[in-house]
């Protein structure tokens, strides 16, 4: 039988930053006793107790480490330890979705914590309420990142895998895109456009004026179907608007001559 306590500790504590996710059915918690070195043996055993005597029906550990799963055993408490893959996250996921939902189908109350509640635990939560596994994948699969997001689908974060694994070898293409960056600005200023000085590949051409900046890409794009990105406020500060040109390894001599003409 498990141990029960009396007075002001019979209830135990609550686990540090308990939060529901789906109201009296999931929750999410850090790890019972703390973490890291916040970690404390007693506490761990008072939050143990609280869970239990709060009616979770499971706990599920995505930690790596199996340490202090025991105590979970001696104090009556079920749970089921499903350490985070990294390495295929995609099955991970795939899997730990599937038996949340059957836990919750089946009025299981569950509570789901890692070593801490950090953005890990909060991403998975959010990745199951967030819809099922057929929408999940389309929009892994197939949806494009918002502006400033380092969010990428599986099949562009491999191709980028590849491309930098190509890259660590082969200089090639960065020499090649230096010659063709200042192949660019040397034909720029032979026509007197204003360009900012610089080192890298990028090559901005001052414009100074939104609407002109943003009517002049709109021309490039739909008369010579050439994309040159505007630059506006609030990237830069209004007045110095600009368009930005970034020649790769791939654009010859004759795709710099059509853009300068």
């Amino acid at each position: 039988m498990p141990p029960k306590l009396r007075g002001k500790w019979a209830l135990g504590i609550q686990p540090r930053n308990f939060t529901w996710i789906l109201k009296d059915k999931m929750a999410v918690c850090e790890r019972p006793g703390g973490f890291g070195s916040s970690h404390r043996r007693v506490r761990r055993q008072e939050e143990i107790i609280w869970i239990r005597e709060n009616g979770f029906n499971y706990v599920v550990s995505l930690i790596q480490a199996p340490h202090n799963l025991h105590n979970y055993e001696e104090l009556g408490q079920p749970y089921r330890h499903r350490p985070m893959r990294t390495d295929n996250i995609d099955a991970w996921l795939t899997a730990l979705y599937r038996e949340l939902d059957d836990l919750i189908r089946a009025g299981q109350r569950v509570l789901v914590h890692g070593e801490e509640l950090g953005d890990r635990i909060v991403g998975v939560m959010g990745g199951y309420i967030a819809a099922d596994d057929v929408i999940c994948d389309a929009v892994r699969s197939f949806g494009s990142g918002f502006i400033f997001t380092t969010a990428l689908p599986p099949a562009l974060a491999y191709g980028a895998l590849a491309s930098v694994k190509y890259l660590q070898s082969s200089s090639i293409e960065r020499d090649r895109q230096k010659q063709q960056a200042e192949t660019l600005k040397q034909k720029l200023r032979a026509v007197n456009l204003p360009i900012l000085k610089g080192d890298t590949h990028i090559v901005p051409v001052m414009v100074n004026d939104a609407d002109n900046c943003t009517r002049i890409s709109q021309f490039l794009l739909n008369e010579h179907r050439i994309y040159v990105q505007p630059i506006n406020y609030p990237t830069v500060r209004k007045g110095t608007e600009r368009l930005r040109l970034t020649p790769g390894p791939f654009h010859s001599d004759c795709m710099i001559n059509d853009l300068v003409d």
